[in-house]
């Protein structure tokens, strides 16, 4: 008889089944004033605004809250990816 198989033999990186548990995973990160989008392991905040300090607050607040959450579960911002657009 063959021992059970462990939780990486089960869910493996690259099965159909990965992107549904890393959506349910992650399915309670918090609402934001800005827009989010999500790719993956992925996420974008998109706020756009006629003055510059608005925009400045929001996206500042809402990466605030996803810092939150992301420490509140442990996780931990690459920040190697953290790049902030801007356009004038």
């Amino acid at each position: 008889m063959h021992p059970p198989p462990t939780s990486e033999e089960r869910n493996t990186t690259g099965s159909t089944l990965a992107p549904m548990l890393f959506n349910i995973y992650i399915s309670d990160i918090p609402e934001t004033v800005s827009t989010q989008y999500s790719y993956a392991h992925d996420q974008a905040l998109l706020f756009s605004h006629k003055c510059r300090n608005d925009v400045q607050e929001v996206l500042s607040l809402d990466t605030q809250g996803i810092t939150d959450y992301l420490s509140a579960w442990r996780l931990r911002l690459s920040k190697a990816n953290l790049h902030a657009l801007r356009s004038i």
